[in-house]
């Protein structure tokens, strides 16, 4: 072996040797590292503050199901209509409340027999919220 290459592969093998290992893994089925525990002062919320927290906000009501009622079922959803329109083969029933105008388009159900409400319409605040709206108004008592 010439001393060229001796020399090469001495330099090599010394500096293979001075390189560091990356971080190793943890053997399999090592627990992790535990939680940090916290200091006292901060386990436990002070007493006062939490009767300054508002209370929790009610569930918005989700708006009733409309599409595929029967119109005996949208009237006891909605009550009487303030305005009827025929438009063969259907009919739309109109109602309003609460600054918004909402429109059943009812269509008759030649399985079923009678008339379904297939799609509405809204004007105002969107189709969900004018439909809570006119039913909100419907259980609502006359004199209220």
């Amino acid at each position: 072996m010439n001393v060229r290459a001796f020399f090469c592969l001495s330099l090599a093998l010394t500096l293979g040797g001075c390189t560091h290992p990356g971080p190793q893994s943890p053997p399999v089925g090592a627990p992790g590292p535990g939680p940090t525990p916290r200091p006292a002062a901060q386990a436990a919320p002070a007493a006062g503050l939490s009767a300054l927290r508002p209370p929790p906000r009610p569930a918005a009501e989700a708006p009733p199901q409309l599409v595929g009622l029967s119109d005996a079922e949208t009237l006891d959803l909605l009550g009487q209509p303030q305005e009827e329109a025929e438009h063969a083969p259907g009919k739309v029933w109109v109602y309003a409340a609460g600054g918004c105008r909402l429109s059943v388009h009812l269509f008759p159900d030649m399985d079923a027999g009678g008339f379904h409400a297939l799609d509405y319409t809204a004007s105002g605040d969107g189709r969900e919220a004018c439909l809570a709206k006119v039913a909100a108004a419907a259980r609502r008592p006359p004199d209220a």
